[in-house]
């Protein structure tokens, strides 16, 4: 004999059964990528869609992947430092540039200022 669940109760085991999906795609593609090559950034996918958006049906995004130990060691230091300058100075929060930006979009409903790092 089946027992019956509340409206609320079947929406939960919807909701808990979308997370549990949710969960494992996610953690499977973390998982698969960690031991195989991604096989493309968003900045490719962005200029895919962006050619098919205005008709160029031909383009196809590509790149040539390299490994790290082929890359030059200022290179990373270039990419943090044009994302985030004071990224080695914090525990990957900037507190003080959120606090910031907080008050600066509070004041200032139609400029908004962001304060992202590169862990968020």
């Amino acid at each position: 004999m089946s027992r019956k669940l509340s409206p609320g109760g079947w929406l939960k085991r919807i909701l808990l059964r979308i997370v549990l999906v949710l969960a494992v795609f996610l953690g499977g593609g973390i998982a698969l990528f960690s031991i195989l090559p991604v096989p493309f950034s968003a900045v490719m996918a962005e200029r895919q869609i962006s050619a098919w958006l205005s008709g160029d049906f031909g383009y196809v995004a590509h790149s040539d992947w390299v490994g790290m130990d082929e890359i030059s060691p200022w290179m990373g230091l270039a990419v943090i430092a044009a994302e985030d300058q004071k990224f080695p100075e914090h525990w990957g929060f900037d507190v003080a540039a959120i606090e910031k930006a907080l008050d600066h979009n509070e004041r200032h409903e139609n400029r908004v200022r962001g304060a992202s790092t590169l862990s968020q």
